[in-house]
Formats: structure tokens, C-alpha cells, sequence
């Protein structure tokens, strides 16, 4: 169907279930029989024909005649591209040096690149060491400080005791005298 086959449609419609025009300023506004508005611009364009025809099947509450009712087809399955082989292939069978060699990776690089890879682990298990004995040491300090502090409120405490228990007594001598 072309643009102006929908328009047509659209407005046989309108006209065949008794659509009244309210108002068409800058919209149309047709009041329906089932007391439902529909709204389209005055000057509608041609690609939103369609879309205006579904709104007002919507609005009337008519069936949608797009598509078939009916089984759904199958999907179609995707085509994949078969994957490209090449007609020598070297790794086949090989181990894993041979495949190394064959790439062209030489034993000597390896053997450099595991050898930096193992000093670098032995300097970080180095500074983990030194690091946890410095922790234990600050921890050890932080200990020691805080039994130091508990003793001496404690003996604060017993001081603060021993004026309570002074001044006690030497109320009640002064009460007595």
C-alpha cells in the first residue's frame, strides 16, 4: 500500500464508525463513538500514515490486520562462515618446544624472561619480609606502650583511692571534734 492508500483508509475509517471533528487548529481532534479522542496533525506526512491507521484501529478497538495469523515459521538458521583452513599446518602433532621453535621463539629469551620474572619475585618476597618484621616490631612497641599506660592509670586510680579514703577520715575526725 502507498502513503495515500493509508490516508485513504484512514479516513473512510473515521467517517464509517461516526468519528466527529471537535477542533483542527495545528491538530485534528476527532472524538470517536466510544467517547475516545483521537489526535493527527492538520498537515500529516506521508511515512506516519501507517502509523496514524494502527493508532486508530487502537483507539476503536479494532483487531490489527497487519501480519498473518497463523503457526509461526522456523527460524531460518544463521549461515556461518565455514572457518578458512590453511593446507600446512606445522603445530599439528608437534610438542610444546617444537611449536616454540617453530615460531621462532628462541630458548635463550626464554630463559632471560624466566629469569627476570624470578628476581622480581624474590625482591618482593624480600620487601614482604622485611616489611612483616617491621610491622611485628611496631606492633610489639604499640603493646609495651599500652601496658605502660595501663599501669599508670591504675596506679592513678589506687592514688585517687587512697585521697577519697583520706579525706574521708579526716572528715569524720573533724566531725567528731
Amino acid at each position: 500500500m502507498s502513503g495515500n492508500t493509508y490516508r485513504k483508509t484512514l479516513i473512510s475509517l473515521l467517517k464509517e464508525n461516526g468519528a466527529k471533528l471537535i477542533r483542527s487548529r495545528k491538530h485534528k481532534v476527532y472524538r470517536l463513538p466510544n467517547g475516545r479522542n483521537y489526535i493527527e496533525s492538520t498537515t500529516p506526512s506521508t511515512p506516519s500514515d501507517l502509523n496514524r491507521l494502527a493508532a486508530l484501529r487502537k483507539a476503536l478497538d479494532l483487531p490489527n490486520t497487519r501480519g498473518q495469523e497463523g503457526e509461526r515459521r522456523d527460524k531460518k538458521p544463521l549461515d556461518k562462515k565455514p572457518k578458512t583452513q590453511t593446507k600446512y599446518q606445522p603445530f599439528e602433532g608437534a610438542s610444546f618446544a617444537e611449536k616454540l621453535q617453530l615460531q621462532g621463539v628462541r630458548e635463550s629469551a626464554l630463559e632471560t624472561e624466566l629469569q627476570s620474572l624470578r628476581d622480581e619475585m624474590e625482591m618482593l618476597i624480600y620487601h614482604s619480609e622485611v616489611s612483616i618484621s617491621q610491622l611485628q616490631d611496631q606492633i610489639s612497641n604499640q603493646l609495651s606502650t599500652i601496658s605502660n599506660l595501663t599501669k599508670s592509670l591504675e596506679a592513678e586510680k589506687q592514688a585517687k583511692c587512697w585521697i577519697c579514703r583520706l579525706k574521708i577520715k579526716l572528715s569524720r575526725i573533724l566531725a567528731k571534734s
